[in-house]
């Protein structure tokens, strides 16, 4: 049961990347509040099944979106050494909470498995952009920036930047100018 109830809630946190957006969007100080109560549940996951690396790498992004760079890591870590039942399944979150802490070596081997097993989730595709662009890597960030155009035709940065969940106003400009470098608009 515990292993189906973290199962559900780590396929709603990384399938509803979209609606989260539209409502940050929309309220960002109510969202604010509801990453920090979804950090809360995931914690609460943790601890009803600790073995589940998916739990790691939600509590992961939800940390690191908050700007709780070192716990982020610490689950991150956690969900590494867990590792998943499902195939590479956890490694977005983690590969988020690397680069969320400007780790873009560590976040480019986890996003790049994690996209070998799942290629259409768009939210991957630009933190792996954003990893090439700061690591110097222009003609791989050009190639996730075309990935994400594949996949929303009308990507926006000023739209991601209204909806982006990602609370520390420096680490969202630094990644927004690194998506510009690797060519979205």
């Amino acid at each position: 049961m515990v292993h189906a109830e973290t199962r559900r809630l780590a396929a709603i946190m990384f399938t509803d990347i979209v609606g989260f957006s539209r409502q940050m969007g929309a309220n960002e100080a109510r969202m604010l509040r509801l990453l920090d109560v979804h950090n809360q549940v995931i914690q609460q996951v943790v601890v009803l099944g600790p073995n589940e690396a998916r739990s790691y790498a939600a509590l992961a992004v939800g940390l690191s979106c908050m700007g709780r760079t070192e716990e982020a890591l610490e689950a991150a870590a956690q969900a590494l050494h867990l590792k998943s039942n499902i195939a590479d399944d956890h490694l977005a979150g983690v590969g988020t909470a690397y680069a969320m802490a400007g780790r873009y070596e560590e976040a480019r081997v986890s996003l790049q498995r994690y996209l070998s097993c799942y290629p259409n989730v768009l939210p991957a595709h630009l933190t792996l952009a954003v990893g090439y662009s700061e690591l110097g890597q222009a003609a791989e960030a050009r190639v996730e920036a075309a990935e994400v155009l594949r996949l929303n035709p009308q990507f926006s940065l000023e739209i991601l930047r209204q909806r982006a969940p990602i609370k520390d106003p420096a680490v969202l400009e630094r990644h927004l100018a690194a998506l510009r470098k690797a060519g979205l608009k």
